[in-house]
């Protein structure tokens, strides 16, 4: 089992060294750099953080093909991957932020990453790309330096049936996107399964990563209490296919979760409050390490080979602390056989 851990672009230069240096010496295994509106810019902090580590693997989780073409994309990819001897991942989905802000229309989040995805890949080969697309297009792009690698690594992550098909159909993995629990990241690897099919390929060809919503502390309840909110929004996000999901909401949550609008902060707090522990455990890592642990080895035995996790700062746990806990009580045990020091 690898261990990823997405670092936010809310560090200044210093700080953001400092922490990716900890984080490489304590045994994380990747850095994901989310491409959120409007912290630091993603590509720019992970040349950084290349420049100073040596060993853990870097990636975007994710950056989007709307507010970022994919040829430009493609040259931010391979620059990275230069600085870092071949170190880079693209981690891509469809996004979360920003897009009104920016005027961007998010239309048709699986034929987007399609076709980006089809533009990408022969960049990085160093072929000169013209692609009219329904939704991106590009005419007679190359890009004017050798890539390092012209096979760098392509994860499509998310949640929804049609981008996670999409996953299989043209990516090198899946980031499944707030599943974590067995019974829906199954759901969700089955998605995958039936676009990798459709491309002549099976399940086992794809690197499978969960990207997890992380609220770690000694007490389990603490922790569980803190998450309720994220969850919330979890599920607001996931409410057109809850039933393929095979989850059925308590009906005063089911009544706070069913609007149009986006859920905002302060009202995810309030619908939080409606979130039973259950519903906690299928959509975040939350509770205490041991509790943490003993949910990782379930999604490790139905062929997870990457958590990924996103720590929140709550309580008296600060993002930093729950990192240095993850590593310090719940990474060893997967060091050796889970159970077994």
């Amino acid at each position: 089992m690898e261990f990823g851990v997405g670092l936010l672009g809310k560090y200044n230069y210093k700080t953001l060294i400092s922490l990716a240096q900890r984080v490489e010496e304590k045994g994380y295994d990747q850095i994901w750099m989310p491409d959120e509106r409007f912290y630091r810019e993603c590509y720019s902090q992970l040349a950084v953080i290349a420049q100073n580590t040596t060993r853990v693997k870097l990636g975007t989780a994710v950056t989007d093909p709307y507010s970022r073409h994919p040829a430009m994309t493609a040259a931010a990819l391979a620059s990275v991957d230069e600085i870092s001897d071949g170190r880079m991942h693209l981690g891509y989905g469809a996004g979360v932020s920003g897009f009104a802000e920016m005027g961007i229309k998010r239309e048709k989040p699986a034929r987007a990453l399609r076709e980006a995805v089809n533009i990408i890949r022969p960049l990085l080969k160093g072929e000169r790309v013209t692609v009219e697309g329904e939704i991106i297009q590009v005419k007679g792009a190359k890009l004017d330096f050798t890539p390092l690698r012209p096979d760098i690594p392509i994860l499509i992550a998310g949640a929804a049936p049609l981008v996670l098909k999409t996953a299989g159909r043209v990516a090198d993995g899946v980031i499944l996107g707030d599943y974590a629990s067995p019974d829906v990241v199954q759901w969700g690897l089955q998605q995958v399964e039936g676009g990798a099919k459709e491309s002549g390929r099976s399940l086992q060809d794809l690197h499978k990563t969960v990207w997890l919503q992380t609220f770690i502390h000694p007490d389990g309840k603490v922790a569980r209490d803190n998450a309720r909110w994220m969850v919330a929004f979890v599920l607001w996000g996931t409410k057109a296919f809850h039933d393929k999901l095979g989850i059925e909401l308590p009906s005063e949550l089911k009544e706070n979760l069913n609007f149009d609008y986006h859920l905002s902060p302060e009202a995810a707090g309030e619908v939080g409050k409606l979130v039973p522990d259950e519903l906690v455990r299928k959509f975040s890592l939350a509770g205490s390490p041991e509790e943490i642990a003993e949910q990782i080895n379930e999604l490790k035995s139905i062929g997870i080979q990457q958590v990924a996790i996103h720590p929140w700062s709550f309580a008296d746990m600060s993002s930093e602390q729950a990192i240095e806990l993850f590593a310090e009580k719940v990474i060893p045990n997967f060091r050796f056989e889970y159970g077994k020091r």
